[in-house]
C-alpha cells in the first residue's frame, strides 16, 4: 500500500492566506482516496467496478474555490453538533445556549459562523500494516460559534487492503460542551455521470425512524417502519421508495431522515448496504452510532460540479451516522453532552466490494 502527497493547487490560496494541504491514499486493489485539510474533507474517492472501470464515487467540485464557496456540506466533517437543534438553543449544565439559526428557524449543521466543514485542519500522513491514513486534529475554542467548551478533535481516515474507507472521530473538553460529528459525504455508485441515484438499491438495518415535523425537527417518537416509504429492512430500489404517497416525503421532498440502528448503542454494528446492480459496486457501512440519516440529495439541482456536470435532484446521497437530531433538547433521545474527562467516539466503517 502507498501514500502519496498530492497538490491541487493549494499553496496559499484561500482569502485568509492558508496552506491547505492535499493527501492521496492508494491501495492495492485499484482504490483510492482524496483528502483535502480545508474541512477536513473527503474529495474524492476512486473505485472499480465489475468490468474494472474505476470512477469517482464523490460528488465534489474540481477546484479549491468551489469547496470554499460550498453551501451543502459536501464531504466534510459536519458539527460541532451535525443535523438540527430546535430554534437553535439548548440547556446544559443548568445554562441555555443560543446558537445560530441559520435553516428556518433552527439551527443546521451547527450554524454558519465558524462551523468545522469551514476550517482547516492540521494533517498529516500516517502508515500501518495493511492500511494507510490521514490525521485531522483541530481545537476549537469555548464560545465557538455559540457553543460552549473547548473542544479537542482528532479525526482519522484509513484505507485498507480490505478495501475499506474508515472514519473515526475522537474527542474531548475542557468544560460540559456539547458534540455530534458526522460525515456528510455525498456518494453516487455510478460515478461522474449525469445519472442519479434513483437507480440505487439501499438497505438500513433498522426497524424504526423518527418521524418530523415539517420544518425537520423529529417529534420525539420513534415510527415503525413496516409497509411505510421507510420501511429499507430489505434491499429496495431508491426511486419505488421515492414513489411513495407519504406525508414525511411530502415535506421534506424526499428523504431526510433518521433510522434508529437495531443493536447496542456504542457497538459496532451493520448500518446499511448500497448497491448500484449496473457497476456491480457495493457499499456496506457499519458504525457504532445510535442513528444513521439519510439524505437523498433534495436540494442539489444546478449545482456545478466536478467535470462540469450540472448536477441536479438526486445527484447523490448522503448516509450519516450519528447521534439523533435534537438530541439537546430531548432527553428520551441519547445524550449529546461531552463532560471533561470523557471521551467521544464515533467509529464509520464504509467496505466496498464488487458484486457480478
Amino acid at each position: 500500500m502507498t501514500s502519496s502527497l498530492q497538490s491541487l493547487e493549494l499553496q496559499k490560496a484561500s482569502l485568509k492566506k492558508e496552506a491547505f494541504r492535499s493527501f492521496k491514499l492508494s491501495n492495492s486493489n485499484g482504490y483510492s482516496a482524496v483528502f483535502l485539510s480545508h474541512g477536513a474533507t473527503l474529495t474524492h474517492f476512486y473505485a472499480p467496478d465489475k468490468s474494472g472501470e474505476i470512477d469517482d464515487l464523490l460528488l465534489g467540485y474540481d477546484h479549491l474555490k468551489g469547496w470554499q464557496d460550498d453551501q451543502h456540506f459536501m464531504n466534510a466533517c459536519v458539527g460541532r453538533v451535525a443535523n438540527r437543534i430546535s430554534k437553535g438553543s439548548f440547556p446544559l449544565a443548568n445554562t441555555f445556549y443560543q446558537v445560530e439559526q441559520n435553516s428556518q428557524e433552527h439551527c443546521l449543521h451547527s450554524g454558519d459562523d465558524s462551523p468545522l466543514h469551514k476550517v482547516n485542519w492540521q494533517a498529516s500522513l500516517l502508515q500501518e500494516p495493511h492500511r494507510v491514513g490521514v490525521k485531522f486534529t483541530h481545537f476549537s475554542p469555548h464560545d465557538t460559534g455559540g457553543f460552549p467548551g473547548g473542544l479537542r478533535i482528532t479525526l482519522y481516515y484509513w484505507l485498507t487492503e480490505e478495501n475499506e474507507l474508515i472514519w473515526e472521530a475522537k474527542a474531548s473538553c475542557d468544560r460540559p460542551s456539547v458534540i455530534n460529528l458526522a460525515s456528510h459525504s455525498y456518494w453516487n455508485l455510478n460515478g461522474q455521470s449525469e445519472s442519479s441515484i434513483l437507480d440505487h438499491h439501499l438497505q438500513l438495518h433498522a426497524t424504526h425512524y423518527l418521524p418530523t415535523h415539517h420544518e425537520g425537527i423529529p417529534t420525539g417518537e420513534a415510527k415503525a417502519v413496516a409497509g411505510s416509504a421507510m420501511d429499507f429492512l430489505q434491499s429496495r430500489n431508491i426511486q419505488e421508495a421515492l414513489n411513495h404517497n407519504d406525508p414525511q416525503l411530502l415535506a421534506s421532498n424526499g428523504f431526510d431522515h433518521t433510522w434508529i440502528v437495531k443493536g447496542p448503542i456504542h457497538t459496532l454494528r451493520p448500518v446499511a448496504k448500497l448497491t448500484h446492480p449496473e457497476s456491480g459496486r457495493c457499499m456496506e457501512l457499519l458504525s457504532n452510532q445510535p442513528g444513521v440519516h439519510f439524505y437523498s440529495g433534495n436540494s442539489l439541482a444546478g449545482i456545478s460540479g466536478k467535470e462540469n456536470v450540472l448536477y441536479r435532484k438526486h445527484q447523490g446521497l448522503c448516509l450519516e451516522t450519528q447521534n439523533f437530531p435534537d438530541a439537546l433538547n430531548q432527553n428520551q433521545f441519547p445524550s449529546a453532552a461531552l463532560l471533561p474527562g470523557q471521551e467521544y467516539s464515533h467509529l464509520m466503517i464504509h467496505r466496498f466490494s464488487v458484486e457480478s
